[in-house]
């Protein structure tokens, strides 16, 4: 594997050289602050530009070129990175290697590109208003799912609760509350900031010639110099406080407990593969002593399970269990993680979890959009290439004394009940 960077005015281009995978992956990412004032805008903006260009003005004219250039495929997305709002435009070629007569397909998938970015359909300065709505009304759709899904609701619930003054509490795909703000003049806006003043750069991995790559690119594009971003870990700061539970109810057959645990371990610490197999050997599988404590030996609830999301420096425990059992689950709860700070581990329970998380590592190299992921984010936190051996070497490296170290940075913030109604309606914590 060979990587080589180059800045052109506008751009920074990252090519990763690798015989692995027989397709190209190239991924577009401009990237801005994550602000509440544009996150519905930026949510959008990605479909509203693949709808409607000037040569490609709908959809399926879109679509049949794709299809034209050897079933190429062209997806948008917006993540929240850190406080960092990511568009995305993702594609996915064949290598011209194995393909007859298909000389030009990168540069050709490249020019497709810069037309969609480039040169939108517009009428009056402005974004098709049939095509904002149509967007607006299938984003609404998607966002409803998670009102309908009790799980996801509870989660929405939980974070407007924990995360009140925060900007983790906000949903980068966008927030159904303000979704009818969005018109074509906030979107016109939103595109002009985005491809004026944000960052730009395009990572392109497969068995490539990275010279020839940016040469294309290098005739194709050409941006605007963005400003910088550099908030790639969600770090904002929280006056420690003593934990709130809070009760909320609705129509469920089953009440949903979410209780979230804080902790000073995030992506760019040396703990932190530490902390990923903590949270294996806590509540990630059945085997976990979540699971083996509350379902097994208990037989309380219908599922438990833990997440860790090293980006923000937070650790969620998600529970289903029946109406009448949260008091004795939470208590169970807190009593396994005390399990763990109390040295009740196995050097073989350790062995195991290290072996899923490998797996895990090596299972994911196999798919190009993986590849791109790590290896963005350990530039942008460590300024160096992602080396799976590297990675796995500080995996194996874990000792049970990290595990329990690393337990006793988890600092419960809060606890959140969605539950039936009941008796008791208030929403007061307590």
């Amino acid at each position: 594997m060979t990587i080589k960077t180059i800045s052109l005015p506008g751009l920074t281009i990252t090519c990763v050289s690798m015989e692995k995978f027989k397709t190209i992956g190239i991924s577009l990412r401009i990237i801005g602050p994550f602000e509440q004032r544009s996150l519905n805008d930026r949510a959008l903006l990605g479909s509203v530009l693949l709808g409607a260009s000037k040569k490609y003005p709908n959809k399926q004219k879109l679509n049949r070129r794709l299809d034209y250039l050897y079933s190429t495929e062209l997806q948008t997305s917006t993540q929240k990175v850190g406080l960092q709002s990511v568009v995305s435009f993702d594609m996915l070629l064949v290598n011209p290697k194995y393909v007859h007569h298909s000389e030009h397909l990168i540069s050709d998938g490249l020019e497709l590109l810069s037309d969609v970015l480039f040169r939108p359909n517009l009428r009056k300065g402005l974004f098709l208003k049939h095509l904002v709505k149509e967007e607006i009304r299938l984003l609404k759709e998607e966002l409803e799912v998670t009102y309908h899904d009790k799980s996801e609701y509870a989660f929405h619930l939980f974070k407007n609760k924990m995360f009140s003054e925060e900007m983790f509490r906000f949903n980068p795909k966008g927030e159904l509350e303000s979704l009818q703000e969005v018109t074509s003049e906030t979107l016109m806006n939103c595109y002009k900031e985005m491809m004026n003043s944000n960052q730009k750069e395009m990572y392109i991995i497969g068995d490539i010639d990275a010279d020839e790559i940016i040469d294309i690119i290098s005739n194709t594009f050409r941006f605007e110099e963005g400003l910088p971003q550099s908030r790639w870990l969600d770090d904002e700061i929280v006056k420690e406080s003593e934990p709130q539970t809070y009760k909320e109810h609705g129509e469920l057959s089953q009440s949903r407990i979410t209780m979230g645990y804080r902790t000073n371990i995030l992506s760019n610490h040396e703990d932190t593969e530490a902390m990923i197999l903590f949270n294996i050997l806590f509540g990630e599988s059945d085997q976990a002593i979540l699971f083996q404590t509350i379902r097994e030996s208990h037989h309380l609830g219908y599922y438990v399970s833990s997440s860790y999301f090293g980006n923000k420096g937070v650790l969620f425990v998600f529970a289903g269990v029946a109406k009448g059992d949260e008091d004795q689950t939470i208590l169970l709860i807190q009593d396994s993680l005390k399990q763990i700070q109390l040295h009740q581990l196995s050097e073989e329970s350790l062995d195991l979890a290290k072996e899923t998380l490998i797996n895990r590592i090596k299972r994911s190299s196999d798919s190009l959009s993986s590849v791109i992921a790590r290896h963005v984010m350990n530039m942008k936190l460590f300024n160096t290439p992602y080396n799976e051996e590297d990675k796995i070497e500080k995996i194996l490296k874990v000792t049970l004394e990290d595990i329990f170290r690393v337990s006793h940075s988890l600092r419960l913030d809060t606890v959140h009940i969605y539950q039936n109604q009941g008796e008791n309606h208030e929403n007061n914590p307590s």
